[in-house]
């Protein structure tokens, strides 16, 4: 073997050592060389190697040209072993057709060696690589190593630096870029491997029963088997980067017994003819760190009585063809495992699987199912693992339609991550877990919930509608940021359920069918209550227009203090609400109807066919308990967080403290003069105290402060001018100084420079000099029996008389008996005797004055 690297260009010398004298011979010779030579030589061919010249048999002179020195000449020889550097250069095919002994071949990319059928190719081995392959090498014939190859014997070498180095019998050696030598080995034992396939290059084994030469598979080699029909290749235990079996002429069944362990890279199979490639009899195990790719053949894992193979599948799945089974009793078991921290494919059609495979995703593996079905027989999820799912169908419990159809068990955990990314239409399918850890929709065609999903952890809306029916979405994540990328082309249709924190910003994605209605729900302060439920309901909330709204009045009956007046709507602050964004409403419903909360909403109307009010503040959010109520403006109108665009409006309110029906009013083109901040009536002494502020006046006149003892027919008691014009808070203050000694009842009338006029809400004060400012103090001191039968009876306390709302409310919400009742100051009675049956159940008494309200579980036994 010559002392060179194995490379085809670099420094190279050839120097053989023999004793001290030829030592300083060298040393004079190299100070000239070093000095005098010129530098464009140190680099490339040296003298003796051969590259081939065209493509053909390498017994021939005509394929080959050798470098004498200084240039590439014709070869008037064929390269054997004695020569220099082989190498097969980029587009020539060299076939060998008779036996030759060679050493030190390079195989380029591009380049290709074909070893015939009944001929050796004999490696006259020396320490190092002595075949190297970058192209490709079919091998139909045999591959020897001559052990007795010449060793370079030991002595010393020269570097350029001008120092001595020992040499070890048998090594071999570099020169770096700095003219220093580096020993590669030592000893002259012959190496184990002399087969080195480079990234790129193929060894194809394609004869029967030969064995494959021992070699170093690169990252991105190829070993491929093509030629075996009977006989398993001796020395197949290697560790491989991609491993092909590519056998159309086998005929008989292959076991590799074990000895295929591990593929750094690929594992394909496209043929084994007419007969099957088996891992083992007994129990083993094949770790693939790239894809699994199958078009062909049949592979049988395991052929053994009461084994297991597994097959470990780092990459993608491809089975496209042929069939994958097993063999032994009813008790041998084949595994898939997938265990790629990230996301693997899984691909498979006019494919058959057979016999007790078995399906397993590994934590942190995402195995996307696209349109494929998988076949098998169980099918099983981790912890922390992840599918994606494109069927139509989903995932159904019993394997019979869906991404899963396998003939066992299939168990998903609820620790999974799920996501839908079909092109058409979808459905979760009975076969999603009732929980899951994480849930994207990303189908533009929408998903439909089969049944109620719980989501522990973040729903990600990425594209398309969750369509849930009579089902609801509920994210048990209490984050505010448990829900994310909601757009108007992703949201949910239907019920969406969010656990709460005690504060916070919650975003309820919801809508139509053609159109996003989000709802941002502003959690101040909550008390018994973990989840809120909403929905959108579509289409026009009042049909009949909103004149009938507003405020204080009571179900069904429009005699409340503060109608609107002028034919207008309700009124609040500086604007008239004359009508309503005819896209539909929202409703939110906490999970405990006797917790409290002190929140705000903000409504993103989008799609309505009726909007004409140009500016923000022409909106604001109304409400009302149920369809039964009218809608009333409600909360602290926040209308610089307002906005508007061409048919769009997001409407803000704050300060609720009750659940029900939401939309958006929207003003009728007239503005009040005036915005009241607020409008306060206190006893003090023997006389009423009176105060109001104003933050803006518009053509503001004058005040009128009217007084009423019956509440209906009221009289000017004072007149107090307006600011006309006015952007900055005003606060204005007068005194009662005669009260009506049962009760008084204020108003403010305000008319502008032209005559229009409208009135604030009403505020009234017993005869004991307490107020009311429709936000009576009311408390529930008990309710007797409890549990009770048909029959029970209600002690409370009203602050200052007034007319008070018993309701009784079943758990889900739905009122079951209301009454109104006019009740005085300081402790009231009230006895429920039943008149019709209601269910045996729990049951919530609310009892409500004004804006405020009491409320006590109780609990019926029997009829």
């Amino acid at each position: 073997m010559r002392l060179v690297p194995r490379q085809s260009t670099g420094l190279r010398y050839r120097l053989i050592i023999a004793s001290s004298v030829v030592v300083a011979i060298i040393f004079g010779t190299c100070i000239a060389i070093f000095n005098f030579a010129p530098a464009t030589k140190s680099y490339g061919a040296i003298n003796g190697d051969y590259r081939s010249k065209v493509s053909g048999n390498w017994s021939s002179t005509a394929t080959w040209e050798k470098y004498n020195g200084s240039a590439w000449i014709a070869a008037v020889a064929t390269p054997t072993s004695t020569d220099g550097v082989i190498t097969i250069q980029n587009g020539h095919t060299v076939t060998i057709t008779a036996n030759v002994t060679v050493d030190q071949v390079t195989i380029d990319a591009g380049g290709a060696v074909i070893l015939n059928s009944a001929k050796t190719l004999t490696i006259n081995n020396g320490t190092g690589t002595d075949i190297t392959v970058n192209g490709t090498f079919t091998n139909n014939g045999l591959i020897t190593q001559n052990a007795s190859a010449s060793i370079l014997d030991a002595g010393l070498f020269l570097t350029n630096s001008g120092s001595t180095h020992n040499l070890a019998a048998g090594c071999t050696f570099t020169i770096d870029a700095g003219g220093r030598c580096k020993q590669n080995g030592g000893g002259g034992s012959a190496a184990s491997n002399y087969l080195f396939v480079n990234s790129g290059g193929v060894y194809q084994h394609n004869m029967d029963g030969s064995g494959i030469p021992p070699g170093t598979w690169a990252v991105g080699s190829t070993c491929e088997v093509t030629g075996v029909t009977i006989t398993v290749p001796a020395n197949i235990s290697q560790s491989y980067y991609n491993f092909t079996w590519n056998c159309p002429s086998q005929t008989g069944n292959i076991d590799l017994a074990g000895g295929l362990n591990t593929v750094n890279g690929d594992f394909t199979l496209n043929s084994t003819g007419s007969g099957e490639l088996r891992l083992s009899t007994a129990s083993s195990n094949l770790t693939i760190a790239g894809n699994y790719i199958q078009t062909g053949g049949i592979f049988k894992t395991v052929n053994g009585n009461n084994n297991k193979d597994t097959l470990c599948v780092a990459g993608n799945w491809t089975h496209t063809g042929g069939t994958l089974t097993l063999g032994g009793n009813p008790q041998s078991r084949a595994q898939i495992v997938f265990n790629k921290s990230g996301t693997q494919t899984f691909t498979a059609a006019n494919n058959t699987v057979s016999g007790k495979v078995n399906y397993l995703v590994k934590t942190n593996s995402i195995l996307d199912l696209g349109n494929s079905i998988v076949l098998g027989y169980d099918f099983t999820t981790q912890t922390g693992s992840g599918l994606i799912i494109k069927s139509v169908n989903g995932i159904k419990s019993n394997g019979s339609q869906g991404n899963i159809q396998v003939s066992g068990t299939i168990s998903l955990s609820s620790t999974t991550d799920y996501t839908y990314n079909g092109t058409s239409a979808q459905i979760t399918g009975n076969g999603l877990p009732s929980t899951v850890r994480n849930l994207t929709i990303n189908n533009s065609s929408g998903v439909t919930l089969t049944s109620t999903v719980a989501i522990s952890n973040n729903l990600t809306l990425t594209d398309g509608q969750i369509i849930t029916g009579n089902n609801e979405i509920s994210v048990t994540n209490t984050s505010t940021s448990a829900i994310s990328g909601q757009s108007d082309s992703s949201y949910i249709y239907g019920s969406l359920r969010r656990s709460i924190s005690i504060t916070g910003i919650y975003d309820f994605p919801i809508g139509a069918s053609a159109t996003y209605e989000l709802m941002r729900v502003t959690i101040t302060a909550s008390a018994g209550i973990s989840n809120m439920i909403a929905t959108f309901v579509p289409g026009n909330p009042t049909p009949a227009g909103v004149n009938n709204c507003h405020s204080g009045g009571n179900v069904n009956n429009n005699t409340g203090s503060n109608n609107g007046t002028n034919g207008h709507g309700p009124q609040f602050n500086s604007k008239n609400y004359d009508d309503m964004l005819d896209i539909g409403y929202w409703t939110l419903t906490p999970d405990n109807a006797i917790g409290t909360a002190v929140y705000g909403v903000e409504l993103f109307a989008s799609g309505q066919t009726n909007q004409t009010a140009t500016n923000a503040s022409d909106y604001v959010v109304l409400k009302r308990h149920d369809a039964t109520y009218n809608w009333d403006i409600v909360g602290v109108p926040d209308l610089v967080g307002q906005l508007v665009t061409s048919n769009k409006v997001k409407v803000k309110t704050t300060g609720l403290t009750d659940f029900s029906h939401f939309g958006a009013g929207q003003g009728g083109g007239s503005a009040l003069p005036i915005e009241l901040i607020n409008f306060n009536v206190k006893p003090k002494d023997n006389i009423v105290d009176i105060k109001w502020s104003t933050a803006a006046e518009k053509n503001n006149d004058y005040f009128s402060l009217e007084r009423s003892g019956d509440g209906k027919t009221f009289e000017v008691i004072e007149k107090v001018d307006g600011a006309g014009n006015s952007n900055t808070v005003l606060n204005y203050h007068t005194t009662d100084t005669r009260p009506l000694p049962d009760k008084s009842y204020y108003r403010l009338k305000q008319t502008d420079f032209n005559g229009d006029f409208t009135y604030s809400p009403v505020r009234v004060i017993d005869r004991n000099g307490k107020s009311n400012l429709q936000t009576e103090t009311i408390e529930i001191k008990s309710v007797a029996p409890n549990p009770f039968n048909r029959q029970f009876s209600v002690t409370y306390n009203l602050e200052a008389a007034g007319e008070v709302q018993l309701m009784l409310i079943s758990m889900n919400g739905q009122i079951m008996f209301t009454e109104k009742i006019q009740a005085d100051a300081g402790v009231n009675y009230y006895d429920y005797n039943e008149e019709k049956n209601i269910p045996i159940g729990n049951y919530i008494i609310t009892l409500a004055s004004g804006d405020k309200k009491t409320s006590k579980k109780i609990i019926k036994l029997s009829n």
